[in-house]
């Protein structure tokens, strides 16, 4: 292992995933905020909306989690609200 390399405990990974999280949230081209108003209004999530990739680095792998948090971004920003 070179000087470069860089290992990330658990907590460090937990903590960068949940900033990327909490950006997509924060930011309004991603639309979370118009989301979580239908989710109050109706209840809930439906089924097939986006659902929020866990963080837990336990919970899955860095491709596994990569993948589903693009898919996520990509069904907030592109997915119909109503």
């Amino acid at each position: 292992m070179d000087s470069n390399t860089t290992i990330y405990v658990d907590g460090e990974v937990n903590r960068r995933r949940q900033r990327m999280i909490e950006y997509v949230k924060e930011s309004e081209v991603f639309r979370y905020s118009k989301w979580k108003k239908k989710w109050s209004q109706v209840g809930g999530r439906a089924e097939d909306d986006p659902q929020t990739p866990r963080v837990v680095k336990g919970a899955m792998s860095k491709s596994k989690f990569t993948a589903e948090y693009e898919a996520w971004r990509a069904r907030l920003q592109f997915g119909k609200i109503w």
